[in-house]
């Protein structure tokens, strides 16, 4: 089992409810777009960080 996409969903859920509301509040849909790709891609890299780190910390106390 991955740990990604279980990491992804808390990055992403987590901006999703704090972040971009505030953020595409009254803005043009094509900046609304933007933002929530941004986003998106956002979540996944830093769930990819957290990953390694975590696979590095449970590689260094085994």
């Amino acid at each position: 089992m991955s740990w990604l996409p279980t990491l992804f969903e808390l990055v992403a859920g987590l901006g999703a409810e704090l972040f971009l509301p505030r953020a595409i509040e009254g803005r043009p849909l094509w900046l609304r777009i933007v933002l929530v790709a941004a986003w998106i891609v956002l979540a996944f890299a830093l769930a990819t960080v957290l990953l390694l780190l975590l696979t590095l910390l449970f590689a260094l106390f085994r």
